[in-house]
């Protein structure tokens, strides 16, 4: 009997001596990197305000043209919406607002000297503007630019309206125009 434990034991050890030699391989490939492509927006002027209009009077009108370039890596839509209107005496239902877009290249200033081959985005009461088209998903444009580099010009003119009424004397109104690029 224990001639037979013993011839156990050693063909056991035998068995798990010949089963942990085994030929073995491997193959890497080099470091894998991820990295996040970006949307980028950038405008000529600087942030600041493209009209700040005092002694308005009934058909008062002023225009003001401004750059924007898409700066980023990702196709894009680009969407143009106000926000924070405000107004005193509903001055802003008394001014019409039209916007128009331009594909063209070059910058312009205030004077808007050389906007062509507009597109009317918009042509109504300030008021209706900074109620109805308030964020990226209910703004305005088409403009879809796939990389950096690209360029759209936007003309924006005020009208007051010719019959205001005496009620928006001394009255205010202001709005802020955002541009959002969303990547597609």
């Amino acid at each position: 009997m224990i001639a037979i434990g013993l011839g156990i034991i050693l063909s056991a050890g035998a068995t798990w001596r010949a089963s942990s030699a085994v030929f073995t391989a491997t193959t890497t490939n080099g470091a894998d990197t991820f990295a996040t492509g970006n949307v980028a927006l950038v405008d000529n002027d600087s942030a600041a305000a493209m009209f700040t209009v005092s002694g308005m009077k009934p058909g008062s009108t002023g225009q003001s043209c401004i750059t924007v370039t898409y700066n980023g890596s990702l196709a894009a839509g680009v969407r143009l919406y106000g926000t924070s209107p405000s107004a005193t005496n509903s001055l802003d239902g008394q001014i019409n607002l039209q916007v128009e877009e331009s594909t063209a290249s070059s910058t312009f200033g205030a004077s808007c000297t050389g906007f062509t081959s507009p597109t009317t985005l918009y042509n109504g009461a300030m008021s209706t503007f900074g109620t109805t088209y308030t964020q990226y998903s209910n703004g305005l444009s088409t403009w879809a630019p796939s990389g950096s580099g690209q360029v759209h010009s936007y003309r924006f003119t005020y009208t007051l309206s010719s019959s205001a009424p005496n009620s928006v004397m001394s009255s205010t109104a202001s709005i802020t125009f955002t541009w959002e690029a969303n990547n597609t």
